[in-house]
């Protein structure tokens, strides 16, 4: 199915393509592109994933979305592994216990940011696996004319399986005047941000306190926002 004449009004139609060929996500083919992936992984999976996997991409360019896809391909399929003949429902508790991440579990702060991050990446990729005609009809709605998935991170992705988070965002970037891939951080760089403030303590110092770290939010926008206008040309 083509959308030729509506690809600028809705540009998010994309993702309801169904052309069974090597770039479809249906949920045959997304099941068919895992099974490949199993059948032909090599012994070096593990440590490829706990490697590669949580960092962040950086070289962003026109295959950013079938990059993404493999990322969800890949952790779908490593959550799988990890958890088939365990009572675990969690990944993270099942990671915690394994000899391979306890250069993670019981490193520094830093070592601990990471394993979370690559944690969360697994979970939002298998989400994002189970839950993708949900995603693709929350981002394909006729409201969603101004956010391109197609610069989205597996995070994103994983955000968008709220259509309350999709509407909200496709206003953020309507208001700013343009698309989400032109004026918007992307995802990868928004997650930086946080890791950076993750690593510098401030959320373990509040002992991780919602109420705190969102006063925390408002008084850094109100100097980012003070900042910009002292600063506006």
């Amino acid at each position: 199915m083509a959308f030729y004449n509506e690809e600028t009004r809705f540009p998010n139609l994309f993702l309801a393509e169904t052309l069974h060929n090597a770039e479809c996500f249906c949920p045959p083919c997304r099941q068919r592109n895992v099974v490949a992936i199993n059948d032909k992984r090599e012994s070096s999976l593990r440590q490829r994933l706990i490697n590669d996997l949580a960092h962040e991409r950086h070289a962003r360019s026109s295959a950013l979305f079938e990059v993404t896809k493999q990322q969800i391909l890949y952790g779908k399929l490593y959550k799988d592994i990890c958890m088939a003949n365990t009572r675990l429902k969690y990944f993270k508790c099942w990671a915690k216990k394994q000899p391979v991440y306890q250069q993670f579990v019981n490193g520094d702060k830093e070592r601990k940011v990471e394993f979370n991050k690559h944690c969360q990446l697994v979970n939002e990729s298998a989400y994002c696996f189970e839950n993708w005609e949900l995603i693709v009809s929350n981002l394909t709605d006729r409201r969603m004319t101004s956010i391109d998935a197609r610069s989205f991170s597996v995070a994103y992705f994983a955000l968008a399986g709220s259509i309350d988070w999709c509407l909200e965002y496709n206003e953020k970037v309507r208001k700013s005047g343009g698309s989400s891939k032109e004026r918007l951080y992307s995802g990868d760089q928004v997650d930086a941000i946080f890791q950076h403030i993750v690593a510098s303590g401030i959320l373990d110092d509040i002992e991780h306190s919602e109420q705190v770290s969102a006063s925390i939010g408002n008084q850094l926008q109100r100097k980012m926002v003070a900042y910009c206008r002292r600063n506006r040309r």
